[in-house]
């Protein structure tokens, strides 16, 4: 049976390059790295805010009282808003398509919509600049003052259905099938065969990424190479084999009976947060950064009988 990963590519990219900002990696001409998307006291540009996923603004300052409604604006369906600077970017729709909306963020007046099509529900990423938004047949960048695209993935690649995260001068996602880090060419500069279900946490030379089944530490630096007899038809990129870029997953093996995770990872500098589902109710775990031991974990029940406690911790 044919992995996702097989169904899903549509073109061949580039050889691995390097890690502005941690380390160099081989390859075949010099990256372009984007420019830098450290956010401001009054940014939230992607869902986990910072490329941590760590959803916690330090600089911000939180009302003092209930705070009252500035502007409000009403959609047909929208998905999780970000910001950053004066622009509010959201995935929204009408009767006909969907498209990625830019509002000024004093008033909510509608400055642009793109012409181009999103995925749905993942959340566009706001770098310096420029919203990364995820479409089913390339990842493209439109400018944040005009909504025109000025960006696009090179080639382009289907199917991908998870907002990325814009760190060290790359673009990390899952694109194509294989979790990549894209430059300001949008060319494909590294590539795993892991999966990335959703917005990857970076730190570094390390990439903390959702794989379905697990939650996986992923070596940045790991060499990506392609054999000819692997990929005859030529349609793959060089990326760096699973066991070979992954420096550790909870749970350590595979399997289908096993918890899921969908959600994006949290990263401190010690710890990596992530949520996994059961059939049973959900679990929060903390795992050790540098091996992904479990610290501990709490467990929720999906259903509870009234007066039930909601959570109970579970040793390691």
């Amino acid at each position: 049976m044919p992995s996702r990963r097989a169904l899903l590519r549509s073109g061949a990219v580039t050889a691995a390059a390097g890690l502005a900002g941690c380390s160099v990696l081989a390859g075949d001409a010099e990256p372009v790295p984007l420019p830098d998307a450290t956010p401001g006291p009054d940014d939230w540009p992607s869902d986990g805010y910072d490329a941590r996923n760590t959803r916690y603004n330090a600089g911000a300052s939180p009302p003092r009282s209930t705070p009252e409604p500035r502007w409000t604006r009403d959609f047909r369906f929208c998905h999780d808003p970000v910001i950053r600077g004066t622009r509010v970017v959201l995935n929204t729709g009408n009767e006909d398509r969907e498209f990625t909306l830019g509002l000024r963020a004093t008033d909510g007046m509608e400055v642009w919509s793109s012409a181009s099509e999103p995925w749905g529900y993942p959340t566009p990423t706001l770098g310096a600049g420029r919203a990364y938004v995820t479409g089913p047949d390339c990842t493209y960048g439109v400018d944040l003052d005009t909504g025109e695209e000025t960006w696009r993935g090179q080639p382009c690649h289907g199917a991908n259905a998870a907002s990325g995260t814009v760190a060290d001068g790359r673009l990390y996602l899952e694109y194509g099938g294989y979790f990549s880090a894209l430059d300001d060419t949008g060319r494909v500069r590294w590539a795993t065969s892991h999966e990335a279900e959703a917005s990857p946490a970076i730190v570094c030379d390390t990439a903390y990424v959702a794989t379905v089944f697990t939650v996986a530490a992923l070596d940045l630096t790991a060499t990506a190479r392609e054999w000819p007899w692997d990929d005859p038809d030529d349609d793959a990129p060089p990326y760096a084999e699973r066991e070979a870029a992954r420096e550790w997953s909870d749970p350590p093996d595979v399997t289908t009976a096993g918890p899921r995770f969908y959600h994006a990872p949290a990263v401190t500098d010690s710890l990596v947060f992530a949520t996994a589902a059961r059939d049973t109710g959900g679990e929060l775990r903390a795992l050790a950064r540098t091996n992904g031991d479990e610290r501990w974990a709490v467990a929720s029940r999906g259903r509870r009988d009234p007066g039930e406690e909601p959570g109970r911790p579970r040793s390691p």
